[in-house]
């Protein structure tokens, strides 16, 4: 989100994220829970890919790649993953095409730093 834009940068976490997780929490859903032991270690035979996919070299862009995580939500029947879709999309175009704080300022080292490595 430019700086330019009505509403605050805390606006992705506070208004969509936190949501979110207080919603799938209700569902008793949790994602990246790291605190839970598993109930067993033996788990049935899956894939041995994973579920991973051959892609082409125009369909892994960023944009490309946000739609198709999107899609693997909506495939897993979560409701609100989906959403943050077009969100994370305007973020990653504002990340991109934000210019770095301070300028291009480049500084030279001098010789005596280099044999400290």
């Amino acid at each position: 989100m430019s700086q330019t834009d009505a509403v605050p940068p805390e606006f992705f976490f506070a208004e969509l994220l936190l949501p979110l997780r207080h919603a799938s929490a209700r569902r008793n859903i949790h994602y990246l829970k790291l605190d839970c032991e598993a109930e067993s270690y033996w788990s049935p035979v899956i894939s041995r890919t994973g579920g991973l996919e051959r892609l082409g070299a125009a369909e892994c862009g960023g944009e490309a790649m946000l739609q198709r995580l999107g899609q693997y939500w909506v495939a897993r029947g979560d409701v609100y993953l989906p959403k943050l879709v077009p969100y994370l999309m305007a973020l990653r175009r504002d990340l991109l095409e934000a210019k770095p704080v301070g300028g291009e300022q480049r500084t030279e080292l001098s010789d005596f730093v280099y044999p400290l490595y």
